[in-house]
Parts: C-alpha cells; sequence; structure tokens
C-alpha cells in the first residue's frame, strides 16, 4: 500500500516524524542485486534546487575574471603612464607566462578537487587521499619550477618570448616577479 509520493506507510510516517523535513526516495542497487530504499532528508529552506546553485557559482567565476581582467587593465594603465610604450611591451610579452601559471593552477585545482570530490562520495577514501596528495605534490613542484625558471632563466624566457634590446630589460624584470610569486 503506498501513498501518492510512493512511499509505503511506514516509509512515509517515518518521514514525518522529521520536523521541517521534506523527504525524498532514492533507491540504490545494494549487495547481491537487491533494492532497497534509502530516505535522504533536508531540512526546508536550506535546500537550494539546481539552477539557483549553478548560478550562484557561474556568478562567483565570472567575478573572479571581472576581478583578474582589471588587475591586468590596472596594471597595464600604470606601466604605461610609468614606462611608456617600452613598459607596455614587456607587459605584453609576459602576460602568456601569467596565463600558463594562472592555468595551470586552476588545472590542478579544479582537476583534483574534482577527482578528491568524487571518490570521496563514493566513499573510497584512500585513493581520494592519494589524489590529494598527488595534487599537493604536483602543485609543490610546479611552484618550485616556477621560482627556478624565474630566479635562473627569466632572461631567456624574455628572450624566447620574443624581447629585443629595447624591452629586454624591462621584460625579465616582469617576469622575474610573475615567477618568483607564482607560489602565491
Amino acid at each position: 500500500d503506498l501513498n501518492r509520493c510512493g512511499y509505503s506507510r511506514g516509509e512515509a510516517a517515518a518521514c514525518g516524524k522529521q520536523k521541517n523535513a521534506v523527504c525524498s526516495l532514492r533507491r540504490p542497487l545494494s549487495g547481491g542485486g537487491i533494492w532497497r530504499s534509502l530516505f535522504i532528508i533536508t531540512q526546508k529552506g536550506n535546500s537550494m534546487n539546481v539552477t539557483k546553485q549553478y548560478f550562484r557559482y557561474v556568478s562567483q567565476n565570472i567575478f573572479g575574471l571581472i576581478g583578474t581582467s582589471c588587475y591586468i587593465l590596472a596594471d597595464t594603465f600604470f606601466i604605461s603612464k610609468g614606462l611608456g610604450a617600452n613598459g607596455l611591451a614587456a607587459l605584453n610579452l609576459a602576460i602568456p607566462v601569467y596565463s600558463f601559471i594562472h592555468g595551470s593552477g586552476l588545472m590542478l585545482g579544479i582537476g583534483g578537487g574534482t577527482k578528491y570530490a568524487i571518490l570521496n562520495g563514493k566513499e573510497i577514501r584512500d585513493l581520494a587521499d592519494e589524489t590529494f596528495t598527488a595534487a599537493a605534490k604536483l602543485t609543490a613542484a610546479l611552484s618550485i619550477f616556477f621560482v627556478l625558471l624565474g630566479i635562473f632563466f627569466s632572461g631567456a624566457a624574455a628572450r624566447f618570448l620574443g624581447a629585443d634590446d629595447a624591452v629586454f630589460h624591462m621584460t625579465k624584470t616582469y617576469l622575474q616577479v610573475i615567477l618568483l610569486f607564482a607560489p602565491m
């Protein structure tokens, strides 16, 4: 005997005992091929629909990218006022390195975090912990690589990016600052 939501009377009664709760029924496959009911109880007002949650996270990412764009715009403005056309040329030669650092951080953070969350959600804790540790070690190794590149090879990187004699010193200095503070 099921009620209008598809619950048996016992299930509905158990759900109704939870004060201010909304019950939903999930039927996961358990061992031996037997289906079993599992209640997921969420407090009213704490549950958020998927669309609202999606736009909340997307808007945070958009505001973050707008902040980064404003930083680059302000940096460009002050460099143009202080160093002129050669300063802007040096900045534009060094910006791809900043983008690479930013992209590497996003790749490791989002990729590692997603894999960790999936494994943690499946309750495979050992592999989830290994994934987190591997992402942290790779981040540390990449940070050390960027710092060493900034200390020892910023001149070579400036030449590789196309800096000529007129903008070489400014490009090298800008690359050193970007690379030395990459781990931050």
